[in-house]
């Protein structure tokens, strides 16, 4: 993870020597799940470049995560708690996914690389008992799920494919990549959230995004870990109310998009 921050630093380097005029735009990141990782240490990065290097200044303004993964072993003790509250869960199933935790726990003190597979036993367990509930969303079960892919119309299937693929300076698009896959494996199990406590610090513009049903990192174990994790989160964070956010659909009806402090 640290190599792939270094060639990020400079690919952007690269990129704004290309097209300087951008710089005074902003870089807003954005992105879920593992990129709850790799862009908090992106950005600590490039803060900590920018105190001593002052020949070139990267314009990070700010940070969007949706279901960040920066803890995973503390995330995945904690996956009962959505289908608890929804009554999936029987006590006994509860029983037993606790002892999938210790397991868990335990073999991460003897190999953190391989820790992944055993640490999803609990999703695993999860899944089977409830019948096949998606584990992103708890409402809904895994044969009801229609991804939303939006961009694979557009990167693939558009009518100006080519003039699309000429404007990224790309030759092709591939939705997933089994190098960075394979590379970023190793990091899969190690905690992140020191350097969330680095951008609270450093009053580094940061917003987190929890799914309600999403048993693997939504809203409820967000909680847990900026509870029981973060150092430089204020307890006075958790006294403020609650608040409701709304936003405009396509409509130009005003919807409910959650809730907010």
């Amino acid at each position: 993870m640290a190599e792939a921050s270094v060639e990020f630093r400079v690919f952007l380097e690269k990129f704004y020597a290309l097209y300087p005029d951008l710089l005074a735009n902003g870089l807003y990141f954005a992105g879920e799940s593992y990129a709850g990782k790799y862009f908090p240490l992106y950005i600590h990065d490039m803060l900590e470049h920018n105190q001593v290097n002052k020949t070139f200044q990267f314009p990070i303004k700010g940070l969007l995560i949706g279901d960040p993964f920066p803890s995973p072993v503390l995330q995945r003790t904690t996956i009962h708690n959505v289908g608890q509250g929804l009554n999936i869960l029987s006590d006994q199933q509860l029983g037993a996914i606790s002892s999938l935790y210790q397991k868990c726990e335990n073999v991460m003190g003897d190999n953190v690389t391989e820790a992944a597979d055993t640490c999803d036993e609990a999703l695993d367990y999860f899944t089977l008992v409830s019948g096949g509930v998606l584990t992103y969303d708890a409402r809904i079960f895994s044969y009801d799920y229609v991804p939303f892919e939006y961009w694979k119309d557009m990167l693939v299937n558009a009518n100006n494919v080519s003039a699309i693929y000429a404007a990224l300076h790309a030759t092709k698009f591939d939705p997933h990549s089994n190098k960075v896959d394979h590379a970023f494996q190793k990091d899969f199990m190690v905690d992140y959230s020191s350097y969330y406590d680095y951008l609270i610090f450093n009053r580094f513009p940061t917003i987190l995004v929890g799914g309600e049903y999403d048993n693997r990192d939504g809203a409820k174990g967000l909680e847990i870990w900026m509870k029981t994790i973060l150092t430089k989160l204020r307890p006075t964070f958790f006294e403020k109310e609650q608040l409701i956010y709304h936003f405009m659909n396509a409509q130009n009806e005003t919807k409910v998009g959650g809730y907010y402090k």
